[in-house]
């Protein structure tokens, strides 16, 4: 399995790549598919869901990565379980 290590970069240095990501013209970095997502917001656990990251910023949430996504992927299991702090 492979290990990804967040090394933060500032967003303005980065918004451009952001972008391509989304777009589907750049690679994403990291690819965290068939995940449980918990949402707060909607307060429900989201089954089969796909977390993309670019320079250690979260690009896309969702179901419809297979356009979007060329590289790294790790395929979630019940066993992993991966949390997203924002800092305030």
């Amino acid at each position: 399995m492979e290990h990804y290590i967040h090394q933060p970069k500032r967003l303005s240095e980065v918004t451009r790549d952001l972008a391509a990501v989304a777009m589907g013209n750049l690679a994403a970095d990291l690819i965290i598919r068939n995940g449980k997502l918990v949402n707060v917001n909607i307060g429900a656990i989201q089954n089969d869901m796909d977390v993309v990251v670019k320079h250690g910023w979260i690009v896309y949430v969702g179901k419809d990565t297979e356009s979007k996504l060329r590289q790294t992927r790790i395929p979630a299991s019940s066993k992993q379980m991966v949390g997203i702090w924002f800092p305030v």
